[in-house]
């Protein structure tokens, strides 16, 4: 019965979304029948709060920790006791008790803590030794408790030591690590969609404050984290976003939520039909500016920066789409990817870098990605934008932004946390986490002091020299330049477009070494 209780789960979690799936299975001989012969359901047994038959024996837990996280899943799933080796899902738990879990914790500890780290350590035993290896500090000082057991599955190893600066080697490594789209080169007989407008840029480089910015205007639909470029068809995204990536599915759904007005199970049933009908993901865009009438969609998902071929996608299936270039100095871009945990919940393949490589290559690639790519668009349909100008100087930038797009200036732009209740800054459930920077609104306004937050690169700088030579193109002078005395540059855009080709051209050069 263990055995076959277990193949049924996992037969459904192939069939079914993870809302559908019974949080508890009972075996019975037969179905109880009223007289009429329909399935009497008040005669159905009410599931048992004991443990559930499965396959592994009960260990209990061994130190404080355990202890601590056995008896938050005992009250969230409601079982008389949990097992260190027991599965958070094949007890029974949900992806909205899982996100109640993960809600605690991030309370009690102080952390930025996201939930696919309980489709990685599944279990408390794994899941203890991932927050004593991740968090051992805030465990220590909220929790007082003592160290775990190293988890039994070794790290990949790095390619260099986490304090290493990143080099060619690296680069090349982290090009193979990026999922990258797939499509032939014949042009779709479909008429291109309406345009779009596209935030192109990495994660914690301020898209959350943009795009909570745009959506005060009222000729935009600003969605957050669409995640479709990267795809041809819906199923094809469905496939890839599962287990600890499924939160990458949660930024149609709340946007399905929003124009429609419906809960998230509503939204989500929709989002099935689509996907279940085979829709390529340009169709599916198509059906939201039908719905959003004559706005203009915006669509921000850092992902896309990443891969050449989903920005390229967007000049394919879209008639003249408008691109946003937002870039931020890479030492607070770095160490805010860091300090957010960021490598948690990247779309990656196995990588072997520390969080800060991790994230120092991002920006790094990211960028020479946006360079190269708008390099084929129009002036008129892309603007470069600094996100310390954003902060510091918030109206100056907006209104430069919709003379470039030949839009209507409008004041709710500078004032993102106005009617914020209208802009998707909530996740798909109440104990949800929003897509984006999950503590926008701890901010509560527009702080111009982060713009300098560059300034402790001064006394801790890790970067190469292949990030400082980049940012040189973007306005970030490197500290010590005699030209600026440790000040950012004014503005990427007053660079000559002569030495921006040649440095552009300098780097895909050495790109192409590099895979030679």
């Amino acid at each position: 019965q263990k055995a076959e209780i277990t193949q049924l789960r996992n037969h459904l979690e192939v069939k079914l979304p993870d809302y559908m799936i019974p949080s508890a299975f009972v075996t019975l001989d037969e179905m109880p029948l009223s007289p009429n012969g329909k399935v009497d359901r008040r005669a159905l047994p009410v599931p048992s709060m004991e443990r559930p038959d499965l396959e592994q024996p009960y260990v209990a837990p061994r130190n404080k920790l355990e202890h601590y996280l056995e008896g938050i899943w005992r009250e969230i799933i409601k079982l008389d006791r949990v097992g260190i080796h027991d599965r958070f899902f094949e007890l029974g738990g949900s992806s909205l008790q899982a996100a109640r879990f993960i809600n605690r914790l991030q309370q009690e500890l102080g952390e930025n803590i996201y939930i696919v780290s309980i489709f990685e350590s599944p279990t408390i035993a794994e899941y203890a030794a991932f927050l004593q290896r991740d968090y051992a500090r805030s465990v220590s000082i909220k929790l007082g408790l003592e160290e775990v057991p190293v988890p039994e599955k070794q790290p990949v190893p790095k390619v260099a030591a986490d304090g290493e600066k990143i080099d060619v080697e690296m680069i090349a490594l982290m090009h193979e690590c990026i999922p990258t789209l797939s499509w032939d080169d014949k042009e779709s007989d479909e008429p291109k969609n309406p345009p779009a407008l596209f935030i192109i840029s990495p994660p914690r480089s301020g898209t959350t404050l943009l795009r909570v910015m745009l959506a005060g205007h009222p000729d935009l639909f600003a969605a957050s984290e669409l995640q479709l470029l990267g795809f041809n068809t819906l199923q094809e995204r469905k496939i890839a976003f599962v287990g600890k990536y499924s939160l990458w599915l949660e930024g149609t759904i709340r946007t399905i939520m929003e124009i429609k007005g419906c809960d998230a199970e509503e939204a989500t049933r929709i989002m099935e039909e689509y996907q279940s009908s085979n829709y390529t993901t340009k169709q599916f865009y198509r059906v939201l500016q039908d719905w959003i009438g004559d706005k203009i969609l915006v669509d921000k998902s850092p992902a896309y920066v990443s891969d050449l071929k989903a920005l390229e996608k967007a000049e394919r299936d879209f008639r003249d789409p408008l691109y946003i270039h937002l870039c931020r100095h890479p030492y607070p871009m770095v160490r805010s990817f860091e300090s957010y945990h960021m490598e948690q919940v990247l779309f990656l393949k196995s990588q072997p870098f520390s969080p800060l490589q991790l994230g120092e290559l991002l920006w790094l690639i990211s960028h020479q990605n946006a360079l190269q790519f708008l390099r084929q668009v129009p002036p008129h349909r892309q603007y470069h934008m600094r996100f310390e100008d954003l902060v510091s100087q918030p109206q100056k930038v907006m209104e430069e932004l919709c003379k470039t797009f030949q839009l209507q200036f409008h004041s709710d732009l500078v004032r993102p946390y106005d009617k914020v209740e209208k802009k998707m800054t909530d996740g798909i459930h109440r104990e949800s986490k929003p897509m984006g920077d999950t503590k926008f609104l701890e901010y509560g306004k527009i702080n111009p002091k982060v713009a300098e937050t560059w300034k402790g690169v001064m006394t801790d700088n890790f970067l190469s020299d292949a990030t400082w030579e980049l940012a040189s193109i973007l306005g970030y002078e490197k500290p010590g330049s005699e030209t600026l005395d440790h000040e950012i540059q004014p503005t990427a855009r007053k660079r000559t477009a002569r030495s921006r080709r040649e440095l552009l051209e300098q780097s895909r050069q050495r790109r192409q070494r590099i895979r030679k």
